[in-house]
């Protein structure tokens, strides 16, 4: 497990969670202007976890974790920041944390087409790089 590609995904949306028969989890994550760095149509990633034991939403608010896949999805949660607490991998998405604890990651684009972190962290650069850039002083 590791924070940095969590990190690297900031504004990403979780759109679907799936249960793939090898048993890795599938989260398909709408990030629209990282997809764009990349040749082809397209505006989702495709995050594989291998061994994911935990995958649950703890609001802030104190009210009840959301573990089901369906309403996970349905919320909506966008990727702020990670950090690394209790064994887990922690993201917050606003209102509530994302926990994970899972083997290794690995990641596709929309189009089934593997990417490196090295190419991943490429793309975010040079998205940010014109972002800032761009923005007004």
């Amino acid at each position: 497990m590791d924070t940095e590609l969590w990190e690297l995904l900031h504004d990403g949306t979780i759109a679907k969670l799936d249960r793939m028969s090898s048993g890795e989890l599938k989260i398909t994550l709408e990030i629209d202007y990282v997809r764009q760095m990349f040749d082809g149509d397209g505006t989702s990633l495709f995050i594989y976890l291998t061994d994911c034991d935990v995958l649950r939403y703890v609001p802030y608010d104190g009210s009840l974790p959301i573990d089901d896949f369906e309403q996970l999805a349905r919320e909506e949660l966008s990727f702020i920041c990670a950090r690394d607490e209790d064994g887990q991998v922690k993201v917050s998405c606003g209102y509530g944390d994302i926990c994970l604890r899972y083997g290794t990651a690995r990641v596709e684009l929309d189009d089934e087409r593997s990417i490196s972190r090295d190419e991943l962290e490429d793309a975010c650069s040079r998205y940010w790089g014109v972002f800032a850039k761009n923005a007004p002083n």
